[in-house]
């Protein structure tokens, strides 16, 4: 399956959840997506086509957040990057661990990172002293607050 099937495939159910696709080399597909509708669409990517959560990243930018959350089409080994954002003023971000469990932690690392909220995630993990020093040290973090 190319690309291109594949991304015929996606939008023959749910042409209304993307707003920009891009192919930015064999194999790869950028979709992106509103913030509210991102489990919706990461459901029918798992439901109907059969993808595997990979991993996901947080992207702090001048004016916004981005998530980008990684999955996988096995039968074609095509990887998607489904990217969506929120503004600074408002770090809020519905989870997809009610649709991947596997991007729970991945979600709270995120959130931990960047102090983001992930709707419907399990509440946050607390962290103990010596790991919060290990992520003052490397990510350079004001950490109060966290314990």
């Amino acid at each position: 399956m190319t690309e291109q099937q594949l991304i015929q495939k996606i939008l023959s159910r749910r042409s209304d959840c993307f707003s920009e696709i891009v192919v930015p080399r064999p194999r790869r597909i950028q979709l992106h997506v509103d913030r509210d509708h991102i489990a919706e669409c990461a459901s029918h990517l798992k439901n109907n086509l059969s993808f595997e959560f990979i991993s996901a990243s947080g992207i702090e930018n001048e004016d916004c957040f981005n998530v980008i959350y990684y999955l996988l089409h096995s039968e074609s080994d095509i990887k998607i990057s489904l990217h969506t954002r929120a503004p600074k003023d408002d770090p809020f971000f519905n989870s997809l661990a009610a649709v991947f469990s596997g991007s729970q932690w991945a979600e709270k690392e995120i959130s931990t990172l960047y102090r983001l909220h992930f709707i419907g995630n399990t509440p946050e993990v607390k962290m103990n002293k010596d790991t919060l020093d290990i992520y003052e040290s490397v990510y350079d973090l004001d950490a109060e607050g966290m314990l």
